[in-house]
């Protein structure tokens, strides 16, 4: 019984102490104070940076696309419990992907209204 307390405790406090540590605690890099989350997530930007817009507009259509099709029930879903609890939702949750997902098109093309 003791052991398993001790494994909870374990299992609690290491992503405690790391989420502590990359978004709480600050260090000095590059002569600036900053975090380590900013410092990661400045050199990921680096490398693809420019196709950032574009994977997140990619992953919401899959997202929005997956869902429609989860409404039908499909056996590659339904037998998959990843893909199950990833898309399977309410109409009304799936509406509001495939409307995400257009707004997020209209905004990568640069649809807007005007001006």
């Amino acid at each position: 019984m003791v052991r398993d307390n001790n494994r909870l405790k374990t299992l609690f406090l290491l992503p405690s102490i790391t989420g502590i540590l990359l978004f709480m605690i600050p260090i000095q890099f590059h002569e600036r104070w900053t975090i380590i989350v900013k410092i990661l997530a400045d050199a990921i930007s680096g490398v693809i940076g420019g196709l950032l817009p574009l994977l997140c507009v990619a992953i919401l259509t899959i997202s929005a696309v997956m869902a429609v099709a989860a409404l039908w029930k499909p056996a590659f879903i339904m037998n998959s419990d990843i893909l199950r609890e990833c898309f399977r939702c309410s109409p009304v949750w799936v509406a509001v992907r495939v409307l995400g997902c257009v707004f997020a098109w209209v905004t990568y093309l640069r649809l807007g209204l005007g001006g």
